[in-house]
């Protein structure tokens, strides 16, 4: 069995023309049962290192948007270094990169192109969903449990598609998907109490923040530095803003880990 982590990144309601945050990423961390508790520990353990007892209260977590952007309202990343901020992000992702028991896979909408008249974090929810019980159904061969990050105002619809599409199979996309291996509802919990939670989010940020990266460098090293630069990666590890260079080379790094992507 294993427990299947969902959180989503980019979403900007029905504004679906926002040219700041172009893709909406929902992303399912995958993880055995037995291996959460070192997990937590590690977590908690980094949470120490960086911000000491501090990371012991109620309110403290770790939010890939939060932990970027550092806005003021936030006592416990705003006042970090660039440098700091990406040590922590690496040393994140290093815990789903160095275990062998974590698995990823993502959904990414590019939302200029969505038209459907279903709510889009619904339908990138049925896309996630048929990704993942044909992995189950196949690769892994196992059952699993749904956990998402609270979402106040689609939970109910999702769990009510879930138990509709566990009936009658999915009806999202070109194919029906028979849902089998999934067991019993969605289970929503608050990101500020499960250490898992919030690995998800910041998962699920990084690769949004490396597509919407990998789109602007390509673009511009297509249309300027391609002659200079004939190999991509190297034009972008030599020119690329700092920042994007980050995003992008980590976003590399993540797919690998990933058993299904879908864009």
């Amino acid at each position: 069995m294993y427990l299947c982590y969902i959180d989503e990144s980019g979403n900007t309601g029905n504004n679906l023309l926002d040219v700041h945050q172009p893709y909406l990423v929902v992303l399912a961390l995958i993880v055995p049962p037995s291996a959460i508790k070192e997990i937590e520990n590690q977590i908690r353990q980094l949470g120490y290192c960086y911000f000491g007892a501090e990371s012991r209260n109620t309110d403290f977590e770790f939010h890939g948007d939060a932990l970027y952007n550092g806005r003021k309202k936030d006592r416990y990343f705003h006042k970090l270094t660039h440098e700091k901020k990406f040590d922590i992000f690496d040393s994140l992702i290093r815990i789903v990169t160095e275990n062998e028991e974590i698995r990823l896979g993502y959904i990414a909408i590019k939302k200029s192109r969505y038209y459907s008249k279903l709510h889009i974090q619904q339908a990138a929810f049925h896309l996630l969903l048929e990704k993942i019980e044909e992995r189950m159904q196949g690769y892994l061969n196992s059952h699993y449990l749904l956990i998402a990050d609270e979402q106040d105002e689609l939970e109910q619809k999702l769990i009510d598609d879930l138990d509709h599409f566990k009936q009658h199979g999915t009806t999202f996309g070109y194919k029906t998907i028979s849902i089998e291996k999934a067991i019993d509802s969605v289970h929503f919990v608050k990101s500020h109490n499960n250490y898992l939670m919030q690995l998800t989010d910041v998962m699920c940020y990084v690769v949004r923040k490396g597509k919407e990266a990998r789109d602007a460098l390509y673009k511009v090293w297509a249309e300027n530095e391609q002659l200079e630069y004939p190999n991509f990666q190297n034009w972008v590890d030599q020119k690329a803003h700092k920042g994007q260079r980050y995003f992008y080379n980590a976003y590399s790094t993540l797919v690998r880990k990933c058993i299904f992507s879908k864009d």
